[in-house]
């Protein structure tokens, strides 16, 4: 009896003689190159500089130079094609910018809110606002872009040739998501959108599977011509319109306005310089 829990015992403790240690949590996070090192937290905003920029007529004058200095062709050609023909101009900025754009972007106001919560583009008078935006990874925000128009008229341009349509206190916003990329690069992605008539009541999913009752307007979404780019902390995203081109929807998101002493209006997107988590950083370059 006694030698077989001796035997017992010898197989019990067989595994331990045979080399095997703990799952030790710590060596695995030591490993550097192992595929199981956790992975770390996104960050939890994404700031963004929206500068409003409301040009009077010798304001204007400047913009060929301004878009001279901007990359446009750095944004997808069929997109590009796509949002000529609707009247818009888009394009990339690096961290130093056209001395001309400078000069108009220093002379804005300085409140930093949240522009979600506001309508920046109410100003009918020449200027520039400054706002920032929170948005958090892959969600939706909305940014008004200029004052709303009791009759909107605009004619956008499709495959199968342009259309007319007419929206009652139509007010011209970009629908704005942001998502992160490796390499510390954050995908910024718009679509143009119309926010027109009366405020109706929806029910809105909320946290924690709760439904909200939320108060807005019908909405037009133009998704054949968003429009994305890929920036780094201190670049920029600059739009606009084409100014031969009335009517179109860049005309009446970008244009000054009959009855206003604004003769364009320019937008620009810089993404704010932040700590990014390692997972997003820029590889550290390595020595020879």
């Amino acid at each position: 009896m006694e030698a077989r829990w001796k035997l017992v015992l010898l197989l019990l403790l067989a595994p331990f003689a045979c080399g095997c240690a703990r799952w030790n949590s710590a060596d695995l996070e030591s490993s550097s190159g192992s595929p199981l090192e956790p992975l770390k937290p996104r960050r939890e905003q994404i700031v963004v500089d929206a500068v409003f920029l409301r040009l009077s007529p010798e304001q204007a004058k400047s913009l060929d130079a301004i878009w001279s200095a901007v990359d446009e062709q750095a944004i997808d050609p069929a997109v590009r094609h796509r949002l000529s023909r609707n009247g818009y101009r888009a394009g990339y900025l690096g961290h130093d910018l056209p001395a001309d754009l400078q000069a108009l972007i220093e002379t804005a106001q300085n409140p930093v809110v949240d522009a979600r919560n506001l309508d920046p583009a109410q100003a009918h008078e020449p200027g520039a606002t400054r706002h920032q935006l929170y948005l958090r990874d892959q969600s939706r925000a909305e940014l008004v872009v200029a004052p709303a128009q009791a009759q909107l008229h605009a004619l956008v341009w499709h495959d199968g040739g342009v259309e007319g349509s007419t929206y009652q206190d139509g007010q011209p916003q970009f629908s704005v998501q942001a998502q992160q990329r490796p390499g510390g690069r954050i995908e910024l992605r718009l679509i143009p959108e119309i926010h027109y008539g009366p405020f109706q009541q929806h029910y809105a999913a909320g946290e924690a599977s709760m439904f909200r009752l939320d108060a807005r307007r019908r909405r037009q979404t133009f998704a054949e011509l968003a429009m994305a780019a890929g920036l780094a902390p201190g670049e920029s995203l600059l739009l606009g319109r084409q100014t031969a081109q009335r009517g179109t929807l860049g005309d009446r998101f970008f244009g000054g306005g009959e009855q206003t002493p604004i003769a364009d209006r320019l937008l620009l997107l810089r993404l704010v310089e932040e700590p990014v988590d390692a997972l997003f950083a820029p590889a550290a370059p390595t020595g020879d």
